[in-house]
């Protein structure tokens, strides 16, 4: 009690959520993901609301050149730096008394890593983390790229 909960979602389970009796956006830190080729969720801009757009690509899949022909010809948009750096701005000026709710298209590998970032920033024991987010599986790149522009080239943490 009294300490921010980080609840990682499926889109459709956020639409759903924003559509309940109960929803005000202004109780909650949101931080939602889509599809470049999406429409964003909120079509308004709020401070406690970041929205972003890029697919769900490891940084490996991006080495082939082939690869990365056939994902630029798509529109297929790599995280980057840029994202990260808006990610970890949004977290370091947000309200820590409100929960934090991520979503991504199926609310497992991109909303998983920026929500397992979160775990680690703020200190959240991994197994009350997990107790709401058991269908999480991070994007390893997107988990890497925030823990590095964030806590360092040398920040190691495996759990």
């Amino acid at each position: 009690e009294g300490f921010m909960e980080i609840f990682v979602i499926s889109r459709d389970r956020m639409k759903k959520f924003m559509n309940s009796v109960d929803f005000d956006v202004k109780k909650y830190n949101i931080i939602s993901i889509s599809d470049p080729d999406m429409e964003f969720l909120f079509p308004f801009t709020l401070p406690n609301v970041l929205q972003l757009k890029f697919n769900d690509i490891e940084a490996d899949d991006w080495e082939s050149e082939s690869d990365r022909l056939y994902m630029e010809k798509r529109g297929w948009i790599l995280f980057n730096e840029d994202h990260a750096r808006k990610i970890i701005n949004f977290m370091n000026n947000m309200n820590v008394e409100n929960d934090l709710i991520i979503n991504c298209t199926a609310g497992i590998s991109r909303s998983g890593a920026i929500g397992d970032y979160a775990r680690v920033k703020f200190g959240i024991p991994f197994g009350q983390f997990i107790l709401t987010n058991k269908q999480i599986q991070p994007n390893s790149w997107i988990r890497k790229t925030l823990l590095r522009l964030d806590f360092g080239e040398h920040f190691r943490n495996d759990t």
